[in-house]
């Protein structure tokens, strides 16, 4: 064995330590802030909202959820007919005793009664499922809570329009107009449409052919100025679903190209085998791929967002993918009070940041 490879191992050891102490702690502390979070839920809102922290438990396997979009009830404990993606239901804990203290406060809480909401859900109409409204951690500025507004939300869509048509000739030699074609442009995670907006389309506008094309930028479900319904279990076939109401059924788009990134690459896929007839052509920016095998999705969250202390980056994707209840202190800080981050960068550097998610 050579020195440096000797170090290398050596090396690996000694940060080996440090992170097992430390996301063992984070693991209780993930646990601790269920319970707080259930607490505080059921205090604000009247109910305290379901987590899947618990679902490897057998009690707690079954919890139901409805649906307000479409009015369906979704076993988020086991049911993978539904698109759930595996790292949700069964991410494994260290502590997994403290599932034994959360479902005992799970039961406590569920015994309180006549605790006033204090973010009421908007009423059903028609007998439907009513839609939840704004969470008393989120923020509630106009541009995150405009979609509650409306009876029937949709997706926020910037849309471009062809401003010329193209010329083709038919049998007789005449000049016939054809119609404008249709792109539609999906982005990746933590982004919005602003990634196309802002970056393709000004440079297409400079293109004599972009001219022939509507162009869509969807600020995916709970992105952007797109509606974050709580009720809503975020799975792929609600993205596709929601992209069919808000743009291909709102813009009665018979055909369409679609140009995706990232992870906005699977929801293009699983849009295409849909209406595989629509479809013009796909093209895909740095689509996730993974061989299709037994725990791909697991093998995928340990690839891009590993449990490491360094850099910092890296720790806090770890903390936003791995623990659902620390992630949410960190949106409870930093999403919540986006307006005066944005306030603190721009007189710290001049630069207004545009709200993506």
């Amino acid at each position: 064995m050579s020195n440096s490879t000797f170090l290398r191992k050596c090396t690996k050891s000694l940060l080996s330590a440090p992170n097992f102490v430390v996301f063992s702690y984070l693991d209780f502390l993930d646990s601790v802030f269920c319970v707080i979070y259930k607490y505080l839920d059921e205090f604000f809102e009247g109910k305290a909202s379901p987590c899947y922290c618990t679902s490897t438990s057998t009690s707690t396997s079954k919890k139901m959820i409805e649906n307000g979009s479409n009015g369906k009830s979704w076993d988020i404990g086991g049911n993978q007919e539904i698109g759930m993606s595996e790292t949700l239901l069964g991410r494994q804990k260290k502590l997994k005793e403290l599932i034994v203290i959360i479902e005992f406060v799970d039961k406590l809480l569920s015994k309180r009664k006549g605790v006033g909401a204090g973010h009421c859900s908007q009423k059903p109409k028609n007998g439907g499922v009513p839609r939840l409204g704004n969470r008393w951690s989120e923020c509630g500025c106009e541009s995150c809570i405009s979609w509650i507004k409306t009876d029937d939300p949709k997706l926020h869509v910037v849309v471009k329009e062809a401003s010329s048509q193209a010329i083709t000739e038919n049998s007789k030699g005449n000049p016939i107009p054809n119609p404008a074609k249709n792109v539609i442009f999906l982005h990746g995670i933590l982004s919005s449409s602003l990634f196309w907006t802002k970056t393709l389309f000004p440079k297409l506008s400079e293109s004599e052919k972009s001219k022939e094309y509507n162009m869509f930028a969807v600020d995916l479900l709970g992105y952007g100025k797109s509606p974050k319904p709580r009720d809503n279990l975020y799975t792929l076939n609600d993205h596709v679903e929601w992209i069919e109401k808000s743009v291909v059924t709102e813009h009665q788009l018979n055909s369409y190209h679609l140009v995706a990134h990232s992870m906005g690459c699977i929801i293009a896929l699983a849009l295409a085998a849909k209406h595989s007839q629509s479809i013009k052509s796909i093209t895909l920016v740095a689509p996730p791929y993974f061989p299709s095998e037994e725990g791909v999705e697991f093998k995928a969250i340990n690839y891009f967002t590993p449990k490491r202390l360094w850099p910092p980056s890296a720790f806090i994707s770890s903390i936003m993918a791995w623990y659902e209840h620390l992630g949410r202190c960190v949106c409870l800080l930093m999403c919540r009070n986006h307006r005066t981050w944005e306030k603190v960068i721009k007189r710290l550097t001049g630069v207004r940041l545009a709200h993506h998610t």
